[in-house]
């Protein structure tokens, strides 16, 4: 007698606690945020340092929450692309269609554009990153 056992695919859990949405903090929403800390009561400075920081984050987190919004706690790990743009957007895209033909043909000279398109589209997306990561450094 034959026996299988099928194995139930288990749904993933949360992968950890709502986080603020930090990457929101651009144009319209950081105005409107900077507004409310500035209008909010974080100045006051009696109390010990601790005491004074304690309170400026809570006041930070709160408006942050109301501003920005907070996630439900889980989400696409390692996909992080704001440094995406329209220029590796279409090259990738490019990329996609020449794979997609040399798929469906199979020959050699799909095979040779694809494999330029590709190196186009990696150039694209390193000088994208190179680009959006100087400033950080």
């Amino acid at each position: 007698m034959d026996v299988r056992v099928k194995r139930r695919a288990r749904r993933r859990s949360h992968s950890g606690p709502p986080r603020i949405k930090w990457w929101h903090l651009k144009g319209v929403k950081q105005r409107i945020f900077q507004h409310k800390i500035l209008e909010g009561g974080i100045r006051q400075s009696h109390g010990s340092a601790n005491d004074m920081w304690e309170r400026m984050t809570h006041e930070i987190k709160k408006v942050a929450k109301e501003t920005l919004g907070v996630s439900r706690g889980f989400g696409p790990r390692g996909k992080e692309s704001w440094w995406w743009n329209d220029s590796v957007q279409s090259k990738v895209r490019i990329k996609r269609e020449c794979f997609k033909d040399w798929s469906r043909g199979e020959n050699v000279e799909t095979w040779d554009k694809y494999k330029i398109d590709r190196k186009k589209a990696k150039k694209a997306v390193s000088e994208a990153k190179t680009q959006a990561f100087e400033g950080l450094y």
